[in-house]
């Protein structure tokens, strides 16, 4: 990757991060899926991306990722579309033998137990 997109990488990175915090969705879902640093050369390994970003944006939703190593696909939605997505990921036959799961956001960040 050459500097210039690397910068250009970092720096979206951070204004993702300023859009999750500021629950500017239009944004998060424009950043979300601009990565350059890892999904491009990661995506070979990860076919099921591909059918599930196809998926997403048929029914209106803009915002998924590969996520850490890259052997999670994570959708970020509106609770309204939510139980219709996970509907349409269920039946699709690209996807069987997915675990597919639907999480919430934890709003109140990482506890400590002991």
């Amino acid at each position: 990757m050459d500097r210039r997109k690397a910068v250009r990488n970092n720096a979206e990175s951070s204004l993702l991060l300023a859009a999750l915090f500021k629950h500017d969705w239009d944004n998060v879902a424009r950043l979300l899926e601009s990565d350059q640093f890892h999904e491009v050369y990661r995506i070979k390994l990860v076919p099921e991306l591909k059918t599930v970003r196809n998926l997403c944006h048929s029914v209106g939703i803009f915002g998924s990722y590969l996520s850490g190593a890259g052997t999670t696909v994570m959708i970020i939605a509106k609770k309204d579309q939510a139980d219709f997505l996970l509907d349409q990921l269920n039946k699709t036959e690209k996807l069987r033998g997915c675990k597919i799961k639907l999480l919430e956001f934890n709003l109140s960040g990482a506890n400590i137990s002991e």
